[in-house]
């Protein structure tokens, strides 16, 4: 059989249309008729029907169509790869039962070197799940990347090495930032449960996964602006704990079946006298789903702030004969002016996952690593930014509220950044100022005199 590379759409056009009809006999009438298409481009994208087939979880189909193949044909099959440079198995979206009929079909005897395209196939000597795409990512990436938990558990417990697919081959973007980026939450709990290291892997950007969770404040509840009755909803509906030293890997994450069973057993605590189908449901399910989310995302936070030491590195040890600082009120710099319009914009990169959460306003994250190290309240900033001055220039009033109840709060007070700001030069710039919900120039502007009201000097400078 003669492998077909081009792309003939009048050969596809009518097998297509079957296709997305359901018109399976048909479909298979088609191949039976023309065996050798079976290998060739489907669709534009170069997938051939054998990838559409598995994407859509038909495992009869799927099975009759790579019945009709020799060996040697089967194999190039399920090796042959789509513009993208994935093959069968680098669907993230399949089910484990496709999975199953796949790799099934590697564990037959393999044709000889002979039978096989060495030319077209350098990576004929490895394994399915060792194929990498276009993007350098393995079967076992994809999976993560696309947040299919069930997928991935299968596939990791086929494998000897799962850190062989820990990354991709483009760049050190690993499956851990993969899923936390794509918000796949359950996936990353269990990735550091079975390889803890992934939470110190750094990205091109020299980010970790904390770092970049801790740009993410929409998936946490104290950056969630809830109406009363969402939340009195929301404190209602049950908070399931995510205990990754749970032994039961199915109890990360509630699967959407579960929700449902959750969510009668919630609706019919709530209205047990009102119909199953009416509008208010989906309002109570999408809220219990950002429960869900909440409650994910702080244990997430939990088990990286364990494994995360970079508030370490901290720059409070640079000296600066030059400025002398009497108090907050009172802020000289004797070689030149401070530039007070140059504030910092946090680079994910450049400052510990404490400022960037500061900045952001994540509430759950700057408060567990304050608990986990008190003296990290203490780190400075490469240019010399301390968490309240971070706090009071991105306005956070609920980070500053937490500093200031911490007993360092006047020495953080008295920092100069390297700008030459103190606190209160930062609380008088509104270039990170976003307006919230205050509506208008007035509401605007006495907003920021909340910032700038000090009742008593010597009690703002003791917090």
């Amino acid at each position: 059989m003669e492998k077909g590379d081009a792309y003939d759409f009048h050969k596809m056009m009518e097998p297509q249309r079957d296709l997305e009809k359901g018109d399976w006999e048909s479909l298979k009438k088609f191949f039976q008729e023309h065996n050798e298409a079976l290998l060739e481009p489907f669709d534009l994208s170069r997938n051939t029907v054998i990838h559409r087939v598995a994407a859509l979880n038909k495992p009869k189909i799927l099975r009759d169509f790579l019945g009709m193949l020799s060996p040697r044909d089967q194999w190039h099959a399920l090796r042959r790869k789509n513009v993208d440079g994935n093959t069968v198995l680098h669907n993230g979206e399949l089910s484990v039962e496709i999975a199953k009929i796949v790799l099934g079909y590697e564990k037959l005897p393999q044709p000889s070197e002979d039978e096989i395209y060495p030319e077209q196939h350098p990576e004929k000597e490895l394994p399915l799940l060792e194929i990498r795409n276009a993007k350098g990512e393995t079967p076992i990436y994809r999976a993560a990347f696309n947040g299919n938990l069930g997928l991935l558990k299968y596939l990791a417990n086929q494998v000897v090495d799962l850190k062989k697919h820990c990354h991709r081959t483009q760049d050190k973007f690993s499956i851990l930032h993969a899923s936390v980026s794509a918000l796949y939450l359950d996936v990353a709990l269990w990735l550091l449960k079975v390889d803890s290291s992934l939470a110190n892997e750094k990205d091109d950007n020299e980010c970790t996964s904390l770092q970049l969770l801790s740009t993410m404040p929409f998936v946490f509840r104290s950056s969630m602006p809830f109406g009363t009755i969402s939340k009195l909803i929301y404190n209602f509906l049950p908070e399931f704990p995510y205990n990754v030293d749970d032994n039961d890997d199915d109890n990360i994450m509630v699967d959407d079946n579960d929700h449902d069973n959750i969510m009668v057993r919630v609706f019919t605590a709530c209205a047990s006298n009102r119909p199953y189908h009416i509008s208010e449901w989906d309002v109570i399910k999408s809220i219990f789903v950002l429960k869900m989310m909440n409650t994910s995302a702080v244990v997430l936070a939990d088990v990286l702030v364990q494994n995360d030491h970079s508030w370490l590195r901290s720059f409070d040890y640079i000296q600066r004969p030059t400025r002398i600082t009497t108090s907050v009120f009172s802020t000289y710099n004797v070689s030149s002016e401070p530039k007070r319009d140059e504030q910092c914009t946090l680079s994910d990169s450049d400052y510990p996952p404490l400022l960037l959460a500061a900045a952001k306003g994540i509430v759950e994250i700057v408060e567990r690593i304050l608990e986990l190290y008190p003296d990290s309240i203490n780190h400075v900033s490469k240019d010399e930014l301390n968490i309240l001055h971070v706090a009071v220039i991105y306005r956070q009033k609920k980070i500053f509220r937490i500093v200031k109840k911490h007993a360092a709060c006047k020495s953080l007070i008295n920092r100069l950044a390297s700008n030459g700001n103190s606190v209160l030069h930062q609380v008088g710039s509104m270039k990170f100022y976003k307006g919230k919900h205050e509506a208008g120039v007035a509401y605007q502007l006495q907003e920021e005199l909340r910032w700038c009201r000090v009742r008593n000097r010597q009690n703002f400078q003791a917090c």
